[in-house]
């Protein structure tokens, strides 16, 4: 991740007043129940996620799913203030991967691999993407939108007309 985004999450965690942080990312797609099934979930954990993370490049359809089925990527945690200061710690050092640092922490940890409940849409307009996932020069091509459509169901109309 840039040094912006690590700024933006250092900058933020003196503000956090609850138990409960979920990384809500302004530019991924979420189910409607995201945020009830993660804060429910965060009762009997202090780190959950989705995984593999799955992105979509809209612009060009395709995508690619990555192979992190022990982690979750950023846009696709929830963790516990407890976490604060690991979180911290692991947006100071000089790295992309804030994500990997904070699920090395040895904590009571859930991994939702049954569905996604978030999806990394890139190529937005004006949106490219930074991390690796977000390179979809080898992403596998989705013609008919079914990849999508079957991920994020009839809101995949919505994206259909940023395609190329």
């Amino acid at each position: 991740k840039s040094d912006s985004f690590r700024g933006n999450v250092i900058c933020s965690l003196p503000h956090v007043i609850y138990n409960k942080i979920v990384i809500i990312e302004d530019d991924d797609h979420y189910t409607p129940d995201y945020l009830t099934l993660y804060s429910g979930r965060l009762d009997n954990y202090e780190l959950i996620g989705d995984a593999p993370a799955r992105y979509y490049d809209v612009k060009h359809r395709c995508y690619r799913i990555l192979g992190n089925n022990k982690r979750a990527s950023f846009c696709q945690t929830a963790l516990r203030s407890s976490l604060i200061n690991h979180l911290f710690i692991s947006c100071q050092k000089d790295s992309a991967f804030v994500d990997a640092r904070l699920w090395n922490k040895s904590v009571k940890k859930f991994i939702w691999q049954d569905k996604p409940h978030c999806i990394g849409i890139k190529n937005m307009p004006g949106r490219n993407g930074i991390g690796v996932g977000h390179r979809m020069k080898n992403g596998t091509k989705d013609k008919d939108w079914s990849v999508l459509t079957k991920w994020i169901g009839s809101d995949a109309e919505y994206y259909k007309k940023f395609a190329d």
